[in-house]
């Protein structure tokens, strides 16, 4: 497995990457509501252009963002996961209820529901129930709500990597449900890196892209770190690409393959 990352704007990198149709597509867009000068919303032509092009597209969106984008680019998600995180109040104006939920809208192939479970309720009626079924009395299939705890909230905020960061766990659901191990992964809005984490630690490759500096650094940082984990072993493959060149700081994340005859750092990619 190997991966590849890109800083710029990912919607222009990636049209240009000349990717397989089997490529999966996993982000989190911005939402476009103007909270930071990137929070811009990505042209309807580009999710679009995702959905005739490539096997699978999972983007997330809180539900009347996702339904308006269904609605301007006239398709129909194959799946509609709502993610429940279960430490995270929202905040809204008084006229509106608090937003505590996002979703997920899938289009195309999903590969793996069954491999998703939850842990059944404590109570043996249910355990019985399972047991005389034959199936396994402590978990049961995972359905289309999520719960899983957003990562540095209340007094953990200081351990937040990103404002709108998804929890690892969330994301490692997401890509099973969405690809085989060996397939790739492409985020073109990588934010801090989770989806290429989870990526990487399921044994699948990744190609990522981020606009901001900063964020683009600590996703670098923390893809780096899942491919030294044990289920990953192609650092030889892995690139990291920078829209103005390769800086030192983005080259010292690479730390020299002992068994090849220089030691040195892979040849970084022609600038884009």
């Amino acid at each position: 497995m190997s991966f590849d990352l890109h800083k710029g704007n990912g919607v222009t990198i990636v049209k240009g990457l000349g990717l397989s149709r089997d490529c999966r597509f996993i982000f989190d867009p911005p939402y476009g509501n103007g909270k930071y000068e990137t929070d811009k919303e990505l042209p309807m032509d580009f999710y679009r252009w995702l959905i005739d092009n490539f096997q699978t597209v999972a983007f997330f969106g809180y539900p009347e963002k996702l339904i308006s984008i269904c609605v301007r680019i006239q398709a129909i998600p194959i799946e509609w996961v709502t993610w429940n995180p279960s430490n995270k109040s929202g905040a809204r104006a008084k006229e509106f209820l608090p937003m505590e939920s996002e979703c997920i809208a899938i289009f195309g192939k999903i590969h793996n529901p069954d491999k998703l479970f939850r842990k059944r309720p404590n109570d043996n009626t249910y355990k019985n129930i399972a047991k005389a079924q034959g199936l396994n009395p402590l978990l049961s299939r995972l359905g289309d709500v999520w719960n899983d705890a957003s990562p540095g909230m209340a007094f953990n905020h200081h351990l937040r990597q990103h404002p709108n960061e998804k929890p690892v766990s969330l994301m490692t659901k997401l890509v099973t449900l969405c690809s085989n191990e060996g397939d790739t992964i492409v985020d073109p809005t990588m934010g801090s890196g989770t989806t290429g984490e989870a990526s990487l630690l399921l044994g699948r490759s990744f190609i990522g892209c981020e606009v901001v500096s900063e964020h683009f650094e600590t996703a670098s940082k923390r893809v780096q770190s899942a491919a030294l984990s044990p289920s990953f072993y192609t650092l030889p493959n892995n690139r990291l690409h920078l829209d103005v060149g390769d800086s030192p700081a983005q080259q010292a994340l690479f730390t020299p393959e002992a068994d090849t005859a220089e030691g040195k750092l892979p040849a970084p990619a022609p600038r884009r």
